[in-house]
Parts: structure tokens; sequence; C-alpha cells
């Protein structure tokens, strides 16, 4: 009986060491939720330190690699500084400030005749060519600005002559203030001066204009005026017994000893200049 009961309490003895050494749930090792291996450990598992999402290294959302993080993310602190729309450095520029209006006061505008498009009288580059031995591209006119004031819609300008086929000015040739009877007018870009009357002596021909008009757009950078256009009436007295017969001769405005055709045309540019603003002529 008594061996009986020995073996029995070393069966039992056998039994309790076997729990402890066994492939057991909730062991250290192996089973789900111990420390290296299983879900939830440090090491490997889903939420652990080094590999996992959230974690510090490789993550969304992590310090160095994730959308967000402070070095290579869109909106970080580093690199959106330099790179990106909005940022500080590099996104595309707001454009230079456009020029001050009353800089071109200081400025000269020389006309290309080249680009002139004359309507009436027709032929005029060939009459004058013909009977005046005068090539008129060789003699350009000349624009200043003396006043803009935009809040105002107001412009001043003077005219002149240059000297041949330059665009300097000819100093033997009066000024002519377009805006001393009626004021100019400039809806930027665009201005209408005039009338005024305008006199050049061109080699043998006397040039003059009555009730000459100007009318043209500057460019957004103020450094041409395109699109200008001209109306008045020439005298053509001194050919009229000639040039008569070929144009639409009338009495000149306010003097009707004098023979006049109509001037019109368009399409002309005048080219800024170096020159700095007109010298004032009587």
């Amino acid at each position: 009986m008594r061996n009986s009961l020995m073996l029995l309490l070393a069966l039992l003895l056998m039994a309790g060491c076997s729990n402890r050494t066994g492939r057991l749930t909730e062991d250290d090792d192996d089973s789900a939720d111990d420390d290296d291996d299983v879900t939830g450990d440090d090491d490997d598992a889903t939420g652990d330190d080094d590999d996992a999402t959230g974690d510090d290294d490789d993550a969304t959302g992590d310090d160095d690699d994730a959308t967000g993080d402070d070095d290579d993310a869109t909106g970080d602190d580093d690199d959106d500084d330099d790179d990106a729309t909005g940022d500080d450095d590099d996104s595309t520029p707001i454009g230079p400030p456009p020029t001050d209006p009353e800089g071109m006061e200081d400025e000269t505008y020389c006309l290309d005749w080249t680009t002139v498009n004359i309507i009436d009288p027709p032929g005029l580059a060939t009459i004058l060519s013909t009977v005046a031995g005068v090539t008129i591209e060789d003699y350009p006119l000349l624009l200043n600005p003396t006043d803009v004031d935009i809040a105002a819609g107001s412009i001043d300008m003077l005219l002149t002559g240059a000297q041949e086929q330059t665009c300097n000015q000819d100093l033997s040739i009066s000024t002519v203030d377009l805006t001393s009877v009626v004021p100019g007018v400039y809806n930027p870009p665009e201005f209408v001066v005039g009338p005024g009357d305008f006199s050049t002596q061109i080699q043998t021909f006397a040039l003059n204009i009555f009730d000459l008009t100007v009318s043209g757009q500057f460019t957004v950078d103020h450094q041409q005026v395109v699109q200008a256009e001209f109306m008045g009436n020439i005298d053509i007295t001194a050919y009229a017994s000639t040039a008569c017969f070929l144009l639409n001769c009338f009495p000149c405005p306010g003097n009707a000893n004098l023979e006049c055709v109509s001037l019109h045309a368009d399409s002309a540019t005048f080219d800024i200049t170096t020159n700095g603003p007109l010298i004032v002529v009587p």
C-alpha cells in the first residue's frame, strides 16, 4: 500500500514538472502575446517600436520619412521653404511693379515712318519724293509726354522733328505743345492729344500741318507707342499747281488763302529713345 502511494506521488510530481517546462499558453517565448516573437511583442509585431505602423522610424506619420514629417514630406519644415508652390524662396515670382507712368515725362519717342500706313492723301510718300525730292522716312517726328495724371485721366505732350536719319532732336524746329488748347486725354494705355499746328522745314519743303491730332497707346513697359494715328490738314500751297491735279485740295482751316489736303495715317510706332525729354524750342 505504501509503495502504491509513493508511486502515485512520483507520477504527480512528474506531471507538475512537465507543466512548468512544456509548450503551454502564455509562456514567455513562443506563445501569442509573449515577449519576443508573437504579435504585440517588442521587436517584430505590429505596433512594436522598430518596424510596425506608427513606429518611430519607418511608418506613416513617423518623424523622418512620412508625409507631414520634418524632412521630406510636402508641407514639412525643411524642404517646403525652397521648392514648393507658395513657399518662401522658389515659387513663381510676382512680376515687377508696373513702370511709374510719371517716368514717361522724362522720355522721348521717335516715329518709325516705315510702320506708318498713310490713308490720306494716298501716295503721299511718292508725291513728296516726286514733287519735292523728299524721302519722308528720313525725318522722324518726336513725341514727349510732359505731364501724366492717371487719376485725372490727362496727359500733356510735346511734338517736334528730328535731324535727318536720326532720332536726335532738331533744335532748328520749334516744339509744339499739342495740349496747349485742349487737354490731352489719357485712359491707360490709350491717349489722344491735339489739335495743334505743327511746322517744320524738310530740305526745301515746308511742312505745315493744321489741326493735328495724335492718338495711340503705350506698351506695358512704356518702351513704345503703338497703333498711333495722325489726323490733320497738310498745307501744300507751294505745290498746289502740281499736287492739286492729283489730290483733293481745299482751303486750309483758319486761312482760306492756303491750299490743304487731308492727312490721315495709322498703325504708326514710336520707339523710346535714350535722349531724355525734349528741349522746348520757341
